[in-house]
C-alpha cells in the first residue's frame, strides 16, 4: 500500500509486518485504515488516501530511523575528542622532529622523519574503525530482518543482561 488511506470499498488480509512486527495478516474492511508499507494479501481494495507519501506512516519511520542513526554513540564521541586533541599534538611533534633535527643535522633526513612521526603516530585509523564497526553491524543486523537504530543502540546493546521478546518480536 502505497500510502496511508481508509478502505472505502473491498476487504482483505493485510500483512502491517513491516510497519507493526505483528507477523499474522490483519482483517481489514470498509471504514478500516491502512497504512503504507503493508502488503495487501488476499482482495482487491479501493482506499481513498489521508496522507501525501512524505507525511505518511512509513515516512514517519523512515524519519524517526534517520534520526536515530545520525546520533553519535558514546564512543564515537569520545573519539573524535580525542582525535581533534591527538592530531595537533602529533603535528607539533612531527614539525619539532624537523625542526631541532634540521639545526642538529642534514635537513632532508629530519623532514622524512618528521613525516614518518605524522604519518604512523596520525588517528586516522583509530577515528574510522568506530563508524565502520557501526556500519558493519547494521548492515549484517539489517540483512537478518533486524532493524538497529543506530550506533547509540548497539553501544546500549554491550549492557543488555537480559532480553524479554513479546509474540511479535519487535522491540
Amino acid at each position: 500500500i502505497a500510502t496511508d488511506g481508509t478502505i472505502v470499498e473491498g476487504a482483505s488480509a493485510l500483512d502491517e509486518s513491516a510497519v507493526t512486527g505483528e507477523s499474522i495478516p490483519v482483517e481489514k474492511t470498509v471504514g478500516q485504515k491502512v497504512f503504507a508499507g503493508t502488503f495487501n494479501g488476499t482482495g482487491v481494495l479501493t482506499i481513498e488516501a489521508t496522507a501525501t507519501h512524505e507525511n505518511n506512516t512509513l515516512a514517519k519511520i523512515v524519519h524517526l530511523v534517520t534520526e536515530a542513526q545520525e546520533e553519535k554513540g558514546r564512543a564515537q564521541r569520545f573519539m573524535e575528542r580525542f582525535a581533534s586533541r591527538y592530531s595537533p599534538a602529533v603535528l607539533a611533534v612531527g614539525v619539532a622532529v624537523a625542526v631541532i633535527g634540521g639545526l642538529v643535522d642534514d635537513w632532508d633526513t629530519w623532514l622524512e622523519r618528521a613525516a614518518t612521526v605524522i604519518v604512523a603516530a596520525a588517528p586516522c585509523a583509530l577515528v574510522i574503525s568506530i563508524p565502520i564497526s557501526y556500519v558493519a553491524a547494521i548492515g549484517n543486523a539489517g540483512r537478518r530482518g533486524i532493524l538497529v537504530k543506530g550506533g547509540v543502540v548497539l553501544e546500549d546493546l554491550a549492557t543488555v543482561q537480559v532480553a524479554a521478546f513479546d509474540k511479535t518480536g519487535t522491540l
